[in-house]
């Protein structure tokens, strides 16, 4: 028999390739989908512990409504919206490649209302998570979530550079009390029809939920809420695949139908879940131990673990997720549709087994929020969606946030509505 001929030996390594990104084959046509299965087991310490530490200097800024962003872009349009509208402070964060010299000026402009935290402010300040947090990542944010609530605030305002306020006050008015309707079904639910949006899908939808029917929508009732995602206009949060597919079949750009947010406010019963982003999301106090963003996967991974991790811990406190009409207009930065898709293929393979596994998730013994979402990273760990970083940093992350939290500062502006400011750190 003589050697094998290049043709063959190609043949090979494509089936073996293959084979590496689908899944040994079960059968002619279908690999297998992704497992929820315990692979690893946790070594480390599970409990919140150290967090009796020396009083911290309140931040330069005070507030109870803060912003928070990270870029690596240039100063533009919708981080300038949000550091000139009414009653909020905005939390620059600052990255390796950050360009820095206009959010420096920003910041001297508008002391008592805007900070920018360059990679060397941040590793002075004296929180785990600065230290803790990987250079050119999207998870840098969490220093800015620590650094929001040590600052006295009560609602974070979660976005990106890139998405532009609709209006100074579209978030004013929103508590966590605020009337909603509630969408009632089972297991992942698509929120983009409920406002006028057929055939779209948010980014992180498991993709055999994509044909389902959605939910109904009852009246008006009340639930506590501990996020509100709003929706973008023009550019809206979807997939990579859905970005990839022929205009005349799934629009870009889209709009939504216009609508009040307070007044068309629709949340999620606990039995429901869909995803959100870390782009345009209203926070509220009694949820920002859920703020954590997952370092080790993809920056397009990250907010969506997190938006299902929230989910599940919303439970044990009986908080809700809420969808509102559009808050912001995204001008997407530039990107590769090929490459967010690539950098998407977790959300592809792996978000219906996620989703199937936290839909019967059971919270800790002391059902905290605290303890359900460090519980729910070591889980996520063992079972191959997370690396063994993100438990050592939401560790850090929580002690952090249960040390400023407390914080004199903090009690101070609890349910107050005004930004000024303080001392220096």
């Amino acid at each position: 028999m003589g050697p094998p001929r290049w043709g063959s030996l190609l043949l090979v390594a494509a089936a073996g390739a293959q084979r590496s990104l689908a899944g040994v084959s079960t059968s002619a046509t279908s690999g297998q989908r992704w497992k929820v299965e315990k692979t690893r087991t946790f070594d480390g310490v599970i409990g919140i512990t150290n967090v009796d530490r020396p009083h911290w200097p309140r931040p330069r800024l005070t507030c109870a409504r803060a912003a928070v962003c990270t870029t690596i872009n240039a100063l533009a349009a919708p981080i300038e919206l949000v550091a000139n509208a009414s009653d909020w402070c905005l939390i620059i964060v600052g990255d390796a490649i950050t360009p820095e010299k206009e959010y420096r000026n920003l910041a001297r402009q508008k002391p008592d209302f805007v900070v920018y935290l360059s990679l060397e402010d941040q590793h002075k300040l004296p929180y785990e998570t600065a230290k803790a947090m990987p250079e050119r990542h999207f998870g840098r944010k969490n220093v800015g979530y620590i650094y929001a609530v040590h600052a006295g605030a009560t609602q974070i305002f979660d976005f990106d550079d890139d998405n532009a306020l609709l209006a100074p006050t579209s978030l004013d008015g929103l508590t966590p009390s605020t009337p909603v309707r509630l969408a009632l079904g089972t297991g992942p639910v698509n929120p983009y029809p409920w406002f006028g949006a057929p055939k779209a899908w948010p980014r992180g939808l498991p993709l055999d939920s994509l044909n389902d029917h959605n939910a109904s929508i009852g009246p008006k009732t009340s639930v506590t809420l501990g996020a509100i995602q709003g929706l973008a206009q023009h550019d809206p949060d979807v997939d990579a695949i859905y970005r990839l597919a022929p205009r005349s079949a799934l629009a870009l750009p889209f709009f939504f139908e216009p609508k009040s947010v307070k007044e068309n406010l629709i949340a999620l019963s606990p039995q429901t879940m869909a995803p959100f982003n870390a782009q345009a999301t209203l926070w509220f106090h009694g949820a920002f131990a859920a703020l954590y963003l997952p370092t080790t996967v993809h920056g397009r991974v990250s907010d969506i673990w997190r938006s299902y991790v929230t989910q599940a811990a919303f439970r044990c406190q009986g908080l809700s997720l809420a969808f509102s009409p559009p808050v912001v207009e995204q001008d997407r930065n530039a990107h590769d549709y090929m490459g967010d898709f690539m950098s998407e293929r977790p959300l592809y393979e792996e978000a219906g087994a996620l989703v199937a596994y936290l839909g019967a998730w059971a919270c800790p013994a002391d059902k905290s929020l605290v303890s359900a979402v460090e519980h729910l990273f070591v889980d996520l760990y063992e079972r191959g969606f997370l690396e063994v970083q993100d438990v050592g940093r939401v560790q850090a992350f929580l002690r952090d946030l249960v040390h400023v939290a407390g914080g004199p500062a903090h009690a101070r502006h609890r349910g107050r509505g005004s930004r000024r400011s303080g001392g220096r750190a």
